[in-house]
């Protein structure tokens, strides 16, 4: 009867392991899929999948997954600033953290970025409304009362502030002996924005330059020109030495995310699916390519690739020769921030999950684990991630065997 009861049990094991074993390759399969080739595209052609294709055999399935590291990071170091919205900016081994605190009110922390310890925090009379940047030991950062406040980077005492016509919309540009950023006008109806360009030392205006766009991402700036876009549907370039349009370009629809430089491309993707390749100096599209309906949230340059998120549900390799797409990673993934090495691409999921890619192929080298959410885009410099969670926390993680930038 015992040994019986022993063949059962057995056999029951035998069973439990082939389900969970099936179960197992079932989910990986499906996962395949979602994060395989985009194949549906219009003015594209199938590319290949950044992850194994589900027309792989098991064992080549199980042997690409047994490849794959998975690692469960703790945070290095932990700060608490509140439950409110809190951006970031990491310039050199200083975090600057600009966090709302009240209905009334936000602070401005110097965290060291290795450590985690404040070094200096200062308090602001409004809400954030644009995250903070730094450039040449200032900080700048703007507030809903339509201030922008300088600050100096290692005492944390003001310096100057400047009064803007309406809310600072973008985060800071400081670029070459130029602050840039973007107000809007304070009104509810008939919205239009305005293109700040300061003394970064001192704050004096050096020109303003008025759009009826709503307009809530930087500019980006080179070879002596500033590029933009916005909600009325054209890229425009302005000489950076006297605000003065040099080429204006009209486009299918909204743009909300900056424009990207790379070279002598400007590259411009629209909220209805566009994406543009333009000439810097004239304005001229050197290529465009069609997509399903998309709002992209961010985008970078890595391995001569264009890459964007939200697309819609997806981060996209677009080949910046062509627009071709190279490779597609679904699941609503989102690019993370920060100067990362040219050879890998970091993106997340709010769960708390970042997974580190081949920015060639799109592959999946490695995927880490962290036991909080992200609320907000983290960044990846160096060898470390720094994240925002719903808990009101800052983190600091160190990514082992990371490729870094620095």
């Amino acid at each position: 009867m015992e040994q019986r009861w022993v063949a059962w049990f057995k056999l029951f094991l035998v069973a439990f392991f082939l389900a969970f074993a099936g179960s197992f390759v079932a989910l990986t399969v499906r996962g395949a899929k979602q994060a395989g080739a985009v194949s549906s595209w219009p003015d594209s052609e199938p590319q290949a999948s950044p992850f194994p294709a589900p027309r792989a055999s098991i064992p080549e399935l199980l042997r690409r997954l047994d490849r794959l590291e998975v690692l469960r990071l703790r945070p290095s170091w932990e700060v608490e600033v509140g439950s409110g919205q809190a951006l970031l900016s990491l310039e050199g081994d200083r975090l600057y953290v600009a966090s709302s605190t009240d209905s009334s009110g936000s602070s401005l922390y110097c965290l060291d970025a290795r450590s985690g310890a404040i070094l200096w925090s200062r308090t602001l009379d409004a809400w954030i409304s644009s995250p903070p940047s730094s450039w040449k030991e200032v900080v700048y950062v703007g507030t809903t009362s339509h201030v922008l406040h300088a600050v100096d980077a290692q005492s944390g005492n003001e310096l100057w502030s400047f009064t803007a016509q309406g809310e600072i919309l973008t985060r800071p540009l400081a670029d070459d002996g130029l602050l840039l950023f973007f107000a809007d006008n304070n009104a509810v109806f008939g919205l239009s924005n305005r293109l700040y360009a300061l003394d970064p030392g001192s704050g004096a205006l050096l020109w303003s330059y008025d759009t009826e766009s709503w307009t809530p991402s930087p500019p980006a700036t080179g070879q002596g020109l500033i590029f933009t876009a916005g909600s009325k549907s054209t890229v425009l370039a302005l000489d950076r030495n006297t605000g003065r349009e040099v080429w204006v370009k009209p486009v299918d629809s909204a743009v909300f995310s900056s424009p990207l430089l790379a070279g002598d491309r400007l590259y411009v993707a629209t909220v209805d699916g566009r994406m543009y390749a333009l000439d810097i100096r004239t304005g001229e599209r050197l290529w465009e390519v069609g997509m399903y309906h998309f709002t992209p949230s961010f985008s970078r340059t890595a391995k001569g690739n264009v890459l964007l998120d939200r697309c819609p549900d997806r981060v996209l390799a677009l080949s910046m020769e062509d627009g071709r797409i190279r490779w597609g990673l679904g699941g609503n993934p989102l690019l993370a921030a920060g100067p990362q090495s040219p050879e890998v691409v970091y993106v997340y999921f709010p769960d708390g999950r970042l997974l580190e890619l081949d920015a060639d192929t799109g592959r999946c080298l490695r995927i880490y684990v962290f036991g909080f959410d992200f609320s907000q885009r983290p960044y990846v410099s160096g060898g470390w991630v720094y994240c925002v969670s719903s808990d009101g926390k800052i983190r600091a993680c160190l990514l082992p065997q990371a490729s870094t930038a620095d």
